[in-house]
């Protein structure tokens, strides 16, 4: 019996390890994709804002007081 089962016996773990890569790898692959899902969400989210602005004749689509509260003044505009 143990004759039959020799052929069968691997000494290389080569096969097991590359099917593990495989498995790690299509983790990594299904978390990107959902990362850039998330992200092409929000960006675009960021640019219908910035072009509602525009459409309306404003020159910043950021409440005030936050980022870019100068009101869309160019530095050193005194108008």
């Amino acid at each position: 019996m143990p004759q039959l089962q020799r052929p069968f016996r691997t000494t290389s773990r080569s096969g097991s390890t590359a099917v593990e890569y495989a498995v790690v790898l299509g983790l990594i692959v299904i978390a990107c994709i959902g990362t850039l899902q998330v992200l092409g969400q929000n960006t675009e989210q960021v640019f219908r804002r910035i072009a509602t602005g525009l459409n309306q004749g404003t020159s910043s689509p950021v409440p005030s007081g936050g980022v870019g509260s100068g009101g869309g003044k160019p530095p050193g505009s005194s108008i």
